[in-house]
């Protein structure tokens, strides 16, 4: 008997090349409901996913690009719902253009809630042709001279022109069934990268971004020109061309003004879609800007590289543990007042193997993954056996890679050509510039003061059976169960486990309980300043750098939010990894 049953399974949309060469992978945005043994699943859960034809004996596509499928993607689900995009999310391989050309696909799941196993549901959902998108880059509204229509087009017209990200182009633009030429790269526009051309009646586009077909609400017309040829027009003029020759800006002319590509502002405002996950040099998401001042905890973007990143605002806490707490200890002390001035994105969960491995595809410099595997080998489990200055490097190629501010430097004065590298990562000194926007370790005091996210006590979950009994033993009794729902200790099995399993802190940051130590910037020292303190970031030199939040093997003592350790910088530990965050207005 079926331990899962699916409910409301709807495709919302597929983006995916519909060209017959299909070179460039797309994207499907999936949103489905489970249950668990007849109740909506809440929580973690482990899927497979591949695309087949309606017998499920062709396999077009899975996840991690096996067959089988050896690799699950986590997926967080709310009250039986949840939502993935199929060749984006969790380090899955792209989803391959040629996919689209097949009349039927059907959508294959497995799921498992962590207790009950892998089983496949069923039925395989079926993707039907509606949904199919062109992807573009660039939005423009285009016409003609004679403002022929695309459904007007006689045999091998070709068009070419600019599209938007969430543009749509109405049915009646590409209802043609004649055959028409399909552009070649020869006879592209130098001035137009991204081009529409007519294929056996379909709209064929080459570029990144969201263009529906089909659509209820278009936000374009397409026009073109019949019996216009790319060889017709072997020049061009470009914006700033045009404005020397007293033509609108915004358009593309070209030679006879046979074809004249406008710019179009869209009069509805389209549902935000991530963009595709480049194949060479990723782009950085866009970074959601809230209409009013976010909370704490809000999604401030996702990184294509180490995925979500929550806001934390500036604030006043109170740092270190006060005197009667169980399993303090001396480094703890005195407790003081700490503001911090900056906000931050923060990492939701700790740097992986999958994320190591995506940036040094794209960034060779960085040493290999130093993981100890028979400690944590999946590709989502935390990166551990690193040391602090593999971690600072990481970070500054992090912020090459999409194009922020390097923070790490051997200068304090930040000049240019000072920043860390492989060629001196190991060395120093090292300086860090806070106010950067790059990717940087936190320090001791951010590091509390997010873990913490305003909770007062040992964790950032109140556990009323922790006590000087229970703080210190892999076996306690009573139960540790809400320290069990937020951290990976030693009550809850060796070795390292995938991140964002475990609950999240009330600021939506997980495995800040345990899992692994994670480096912070700071020097190490045993004791506190006092008093009123403002953004500090440690003694100004010492031996070890600190370490917070506790490991798959220790105590639960040890991963109390106020818990402090410190290691040399080249340590390399099989329960030490890191997170990292960027300081934002």
């Amino acid at each position: 008997m079926s331990k899962y049953k699916t409910a409301g399974m709807v495709v919302l949309l597929i983006i995916g090349w519909v060209t017959v060469s299909a070179a460039v992978p797309g994207i499907i945005n999936y949103q489905g409901k489970i249950n668990s043994e007849g109740t909506p699943y809440s929580g973690m859960g482990y899927f497979r996913f591949a695309l087949v034809d309606a017998t499920g004996a062709t396999i077009y596509w899975t996840n991690d690009g096996s067959n089988p499928i050896t690799t699950n993607v986590q997926v967080e689900v709310n009250n039986g719902l949840y939502s993935v995009m199929l060749g984006y999310s969790d380090g899955m391989v792209p989803i391959p253009g040629s996919v689209f050309t097949n009349e039927d696909v059907y959508l294959r799941i497995w799921f498992d809630d962590g207790i009950n196993g892998m089983e496949q549901l069923v039925p395989d959902q079926r993707l039907g042709s509606s949904g199919y998108a062109l992807i573009a880059e660039t939005a423009f509204d285009a016409d003609t001279v004679d403002g022929v229509h695309a459904a007007d087009l006689e045999e091998s017209s070709e068009i070419t022109a600019g599209i938007s990200a969430h543009a749509a182009i109405p049915d009646s633009h590409h209802a043609k069934t004649t055959s028409f030429t399909e552009l070649t790269d020869s006879a592209m526009d130098a001035q137009i990268p991204d081009d529409i051309s007519i294929s056996n009646g379909t709209l064929h586009a080459m570029g990144t971004g969201n263009v529906g077909i089909k659509t209820s609400n278009p936000l374009m017309d397409l026009h073109v020109a019949g019996n216009i040829m790319a060889t017709d027009v072997p020049e061009y003029y470009d914006n700033y061309q045009a404005v020397s020759a007293g033509l609108p800006t915004g358009a593309f002319y070209h030679t006879g003004d046979l074809l004249k590509i406008v710019h179009a502002t869209p009069t509805i405002t389209p549902t935000n879609l991530p963009t595709e996950t480049p194949t060479a040099t990723p782009t950085m998401m866009p970074t959601i800007t809230p209409t009013e001042t976010p909370s704490a905890g809000y999604l401030v973007s996702t990184d294509p590289i180490v995925g979500n990143m929550r806001y934390i605002p500036s604030g006043t806490f109170t740092q270190g543990s006060p005197s009667d707490e169980p399993g303090r200890g001396p480094n703890e002390s005195p407790q003081f007042t700490h503001t911090l001035s900056r906000n931050l994105a923060v990492m939701e969960t700790e740097i992986t193997r999958q994320m190591w491995a995506d940036l040094l595809s794209m960034q060779p410099s960085l040493p290999s993954d130093p993981t100890d595997l028979n400690y944590g080998s999946g590709m989502n489990n935390p990166v551990q056996n690193n040391t602090w200055y593999e971690a600072v490097l990481f970070a500054n190629l992090l912020s090459i890679q999409n194009s922020y501010t390097q923070c790490y430097y051997t200068t304090d004065v930040f000049t240019p050509g000072t920043e860390i590298t492989a060629s001196n990562y190991t060395a120093g000194p090292f300086y860090c510039d806070f106010d950067a926007d790059g990717y940087r370790l936190a320090t001791e005091g951010e590091w509390e003061y997010f873990t913490r996210a305003g909770i007062t006590g040992p964790f950032s979950s109140i556990e009323p059976n922790y006590s000087s009994s229970t703080c210190n033993t892999c076996y306690p009794s009573p139960a540790l169960e809400v320290l069990n729902s937020i951290a990976w200790w030693c009550a809850t099995g060796a070795p390292s486990n995938a991140v964002g399993l475990k609950d999240a802190n009330p600021w939506n940051l997980k495995d800040v309980h345990g899992n692994v130590w994670e480096w912070c910037w700071d020097w190490y020292d045993a004791t506190y300043p006092s008093g009123l303190v403002t953004d500090y970031t440690g003694p100004a030199s010492g031996s070890s750098r600190a370490g917070r939040g506790g490991s798959w093997n220790f105590f639960a003592r040890f991963c109390r939010s106020a818990q402090r350790d410190g290691n040399g910088p080249s340590s390399r530990l099989r329960n030490l990894g890191f997170r990292l965050g960027r300081t934002i207005p």
